[in-house]
């Protein structure tokens, strides 16, 4: 408290803490409509919200009523700085909340839709119980060279033994794998293709300190003309 008490009278630091607890209770209030809150045990073990469809359907008119209130707010607040918060968080809402929403997209030919999650906690779940058995078999904490060694279908193993999965991917039988994988085979052979070649459009290797050197960008045009010029001079000799 002795070492505290220095903040409790600075009036910077005190102006400063109270601006943060503004903006909090408003982000606050959006992660509520969203209802991103979880328990402290989803917390701890790092499982955030799994989305019903009906949750799903609910939430674009929750966003939208919430809108709403967010507009009626800036028109009669008084504080600068609480309205300029408002009307950052109100100009987010407008641009991204197609992606702050799951979706449920019909299917032809299955009488229930397909729902999808607006996170990706489900495949970060599977992806790290497959790292766990990984671990459990190879009894190393750092897997990254075993990750990179496997192959990708063997990240795709599990997904077999979901039902929802089967039906939707296979047809609702694994005696359809093999027909499948013989209809998807063209495309599949491409992206391998691909991702086995060599690539030229790397970005520029380089760091913080070289990014804020002071005309690192003519530095770079000049190297890239004194290219031009060695190249055209071969070409001519």
């Amino acid at each position: 408290m002795r070492h505290l008490s220095a903040l409790e009278e600075d009036t910077a630091a005190v102006a400063a803490a109270e601006r943060l607890e503004q903006a909090a209770a408003l982000f606050a209030e959006l992660r509520e409509v969203l209802r991103l809150n979880s328990s402290p045990e989803h917390l701890l073990r790092g499982r955030g919200p799994t989305e019903t469809r009906a949750e799903i359907e609910a939430v674009p008119e929750r966003l939208k009523q919430w809108q709403e209130v967010l507009r009626a707010r800036i028109a009669c607040e008084t504080d600068a700085e609480r309205r300029r918060d408002q009307k950052v968080v109100l100009d987010y809402l407008e641009t991204y909340r197609q992606q702050l929403v799951g979706h449920v997209i019909p299917l032809e030919g299955h009488a229930e839709p397909l729902v999808v999650s607006r996170t990706n906690n489900l495949l970060e779940q599977r992806f790290g119980s497959t790292k766990q058995d990984l671990r459990r078999k190879v009894g190393t904490k750092k897997l990254t060279r075993y990750v990179q060694a496997m192959r990708p279908e063997v990240l795709l193993l599990p997904n077999l033994a979901d039902a929802k999965y089967v039906d939707l991917v296979l047809g609702g039988s694994l005696a359809n794998l093999a027909a499948a994988f013989s209809e998807h085979w063209p495309l599949a052979w491409a992206v391998r293709h691909d991702r086995h070649q060599s690539k030229t459009g790397h970005p520029l290797p380089t760091t913080k300190s070289q990014l804020r050197r002071p005309g690192l960008l003519e530095t770079i045009m000049q190297l890239i003309l004194s290219g031009i010029g060695q190249r055209e001079a071969k070409q001519v000799a």
